[in-house]
């Protein structure tokens, strides 16, 4: 890995590299009296599957498959980092003084145990695919154990700490800021909007079929780019979208099929071609 070639050949796993790697960063921003923003992303939980060895026999007593040993592994490493950034920062004295936000890009890959109640796995357009965790920890404003039920989306995260590091962004970027700032969510537990759509487009092909998505409330469609078929659940009452309910709601469903295909063209998102159709 660029940057980490002083590890390479050592018994250092790469998570523990990166870790190592940050936390030297976190001292030198404090001895120069700067303040800092860390971004740690690990390249666990992802391929290449390699099992940690710290933690790889540990899972393998369990009785549970190689797989899922490595991938236990990778996770515990995962956890063990985050732990100590955090106890550095206590060792610091900047626990008080940090933000720290928490979360994932996707859901698990195929290969992995599905999170049931949640359907799919990374790249699809169902809950498993696209809930992630999402953890803030702001002194001062966040409750402890609050919980806000409030859907958000990664492209919010830019938004948001600039908001909360008290920058106005607003006339100083010249890109669209597709993010909304969720710090009134954080800050208030009860805070809800049903009336914000989000949307997902992935018009190609993976190991998955190619599809776009919108969810407003508590429904969400999706729209098979295949077939033109049209999904219609409802999150909150069927976690696991188990129940199709585009031909018993249709007036839900035109109304979002109306804003995903609006949406589509106001982008001028990329959309793939039917081979009968190309000359």
């Amino acid at each position: 890995m660029p940057g980490l070639e002083k590890y390479h050949g050592t018994d250092t796993y790469l998570t523990e590299a990166l870790t190592l790697e940050a936390k030297a960063e976190i001292d030198q921003s404090l001895e120069e009296n700067k303040p800092f923003y860390l971004y740690m992303s690990h390249y666990a939980i992802h391929a290449p599957w390699e099992a940690d060895s710290s933690f790889y026999d540990n899972y393998l007593v369990e009785g549970v498959n190689d797989f899922e040993a490595i991938y236990a592994s990778m996770i515990e490493g995962m956890d063990k980092s985050l732990g100590d950034l955090m106890d550095k920062l206590k060792e610091k004295g900047q626990w008080e003084n940090t933000i720290i936000i928490f979360m994932s890009d996707n859901g698990q890959p195929s290969q992995a145990t599905l999170n049931k109640p949640l359907r799919g796995h990374k790249l699809l357009p169902y809950e498993g695919g696209i809930r992630v965790p999402l953890i803030v920890y702001w002194p001062g404003h966040v409750r402890k154990a609050s919980v806000n039920s409030q859907y958000v989306m990664v492209e919010d995260l830019f938004p948001t700490i600039l908001e909360m590091a008290g920058v106005d962004y607003q006339n100083k970027v010249s890109q669209v800021v597709d993010g909304k700032s969720f710090v009134p969510y954080l800050e208030d537990p009860e805070l809800s909007d049903e009336e914000r759509p989000l949307f997902w487009h992935f018009p190609h092909t993976y190991d998955q079929f190619p599809y776009s998505t919108v969810r407003k409330g508590d429904c969400k469609l999706i729209y098979r780019h295949l077939d033109q078929s049209l999904e219609l659940y409802n999150i909150r009452t069927d976690l696991s979208e188990s129940k199709d309910l585009a031909a018993e709601e249709p007036e839900i469903k035109e109304e979002l099929a109306t804003i995903l295909s609006a949406h589509l063209r106001e982008t001028n998102a990329g959309m793939p071609v039917l081979s009968e159709t190309n000359s």
